[in-house]
């Protein structure tokens, strides 16, 4: 027996009462069993809705009357069409959403449901599950059920989800589906560019983008039921039209998306790869050792081949001479989020140039007062030198890291005392680099701690003898501007003047 089954009007109609409450109940036990409802009364209830069940003899036997009209029949032929198509429909469904909801279930590490349904949302959700006739729709009804009853993603089931799936067409389904698959933080305040829907959804980068007209009619029908069901929310003209070529997303449309996607779709894919196998019978599946390691290595090399797509698509992006770097930056975010989930997968190599790669597009354009994007930036180059020291790196490889750090502190904190270790490792590997010399010199020189300034008079000497006559000049200039007054008041005043007078 389908354990997603209702209690069908059509199926009971010549029953008596004492023969309709016997098989409510026989139902009702079964929800009760699988743990899909909670009872809230005691049977009681199930006598109320026998009788209810009576009501719809008289709403059927009126349908009936009115599909007659249309098929030059008797009553009974009406009914008889009616009723055996809808027989057969609702059993249909009822088998598919019974088979997809066991699947996804198993995909997210469930045996059973974690916790049970209130009765005033499971009713009205197995009722549009079971209607629903389009496979996509009524996979996301299986995975809004699946979610409701795992306490694993901390999904609280409301009714306004089920009455937004109850409005969409799979159309619009797969618009807002795009639509929330950009980072929420981005396109919260930054909005979402629809004039390439519905093959893509970009985050908006410019304020010309909010000028653009949408011209899909389809989509634009699509973008208005959404936001009449609160999914997203227009941009409003000078005098106050609706404009759908931008569109914001709603906190109600977030979570409503995360209600309807399975946290782990990888595992999904590995079931019905082992359903469709004909090398073994499904027992020796099932129990071997072997298969297991098998689905991990193809686990494994799945999510190799999904960064690799991303990182080439990031890189076809930069070969374009104007590009978003919102576009950019979520596709570098997206790769860093699969490397954390997959600490084993990829070369340290990889990791840390992934994260430098981050972190410098963050640095381009975040703000001098954005004190959140520092700490964001500096957290991605701390892993990234976490990783080059644990695989013992040379010290050129993590140069990159520490000319970024050198920016980082040079933007966010002007006196510079942060940078100087920093500047100092640039240094110490490349001494030829007398621009970092000297930002070291100048650092050395407004720190002026114990030991500060003959450092500094040190690197002053080394980066001297690089270039005398451009490097001299830069030193005069810097000195002009305040840059050594701290070595101009210390002992090496005399020599630092004859080196620039020389």
């Amino acid at each position: 027996m389908p354990l997603f089954f209702c209690v069908h009007y059509f199926d009971i109609i010549s029953l008596t009462l004492r023969d309709r409450y016997a098989i409510i109940r026989m139902y009702w036990q079964v929800y009760w069993d699988w743990g899909i409802l909670r009872m809230t009364d005691d049977l009681k209830t199930v006598e109320e809705v026998a009788k209810t069940t009576g009501k719809a003899i008289d709403i059927a036997q009126n349908f009936g009357h009115f599909i007659s009209k249309y098929i030059s029949g008797s009553l009974e032929q009406g009914m008889g069409i009616f009723e055996d198509k809808l027989k057969y429909t609702r059993w249909e469904r009822q088998m598919r959403l019974m088979k997809r909801a066991e699947e996804f279930m198993k995909s997210t590490g469930m045996d059973k449901p974690d916790k049970p349904l209130e009765l005033k949302f499971a009713v009205p959700l197995l009722q549009a599950a079971t209607l629903e006739e389009n496979d996509y729709l009524q996979d996301l009804w299986a995975k809004l059920l699946v979610n409701s009853v795992s306490n694993e993603n901390k999904i609280e089931l409301t009714r306004s989800y089920i009455d937004i799936l109850e409005r969409l067409t799979p159309f619009e389904a797969k618009i807002l589906e795009k639509i929330y698959s950009l980072p929420f933080e981005e396109i919260q305040h930054g909005g979402v560019n629809t004039t390439c829907l519905p093959e893509k959804a970009t985050v908006v980068n410019d304020f010309s983008e909010r000028q653009t007209e949408l011209k899909n009619e389809e989509v634009l029908l699509a973008l208005a039921n959404l936001s009449r069901l609160g999914c997203v929310t227009p941009t409003l003209s000078i005098g106050g039209g609706q404009k759908f070529s931008v569109v914001t997303p709603t906190i109600l449309g977030k979570y409503f998306i995360e209600a309807c996607t399975l946290k782990n779709t990888l595992v999904e894919e590995h079931v019905k790869m082992v359903e469709s196998s004909s090398v073994h019978s499904r027992s020796d599946i099932l129990l071997s050792e072997d298969l297991n390691n098998k689905l991990s290595q193809l686990n494994v090399k799945t999510i190799e081949l999904e960064i690799d797509t991303i990182y080439n698509q990031a890189f076809e992006i930069e070969q374009k001479d104007r590009f978003g770097i919102y576009d950019l930056r979520s596709n570098y975010e997206k790769i860093i989020s699969l490397l954390e989930k997959n600490p084993s997968i990829k070369s340290a190599e990889f990791r840390f140039d992934m994260y430098i790669k981050l972190a410098t597009i963050y640095f381009q354009f975040a703000s001098d007062i954005d004190l959140p994007f520092y700490d964001k930036i500096k957290s991605y180059l701390d892993i990234a030198l976490n990783i080059g020291k644990t695989n013992e790196f040379e010290e050129n490889k993590l140069v990159p890291a520490y000319k970024l750090y050198v920016g980082l502190e040079r933007k966010y904190f002007k006196d510079g005392g942060n940078r100087i270790y920093f500047l100092n490792k640039i240094f110490e590997e490349n001494i030829y680099d007398y621009l970092a010399g000297i930002e070291l010199a100048i650092a050395l020189d407004r720190r002026n701690e114990e030991k500060d300034i003959k450092k500094e008079m040190e690197v002053i000497r080394q980066i001297i003898e690089i270039d005398f006559a451009d490097i001299k000049q830069s030193l005069i200039a810097h000195k002009d501007l305040g840059g050594f007054n701290n070595l101009l008041n210390s002992k090496y005043r005399k020599e630092f003047l004859d080196i620039l007078k020389s």
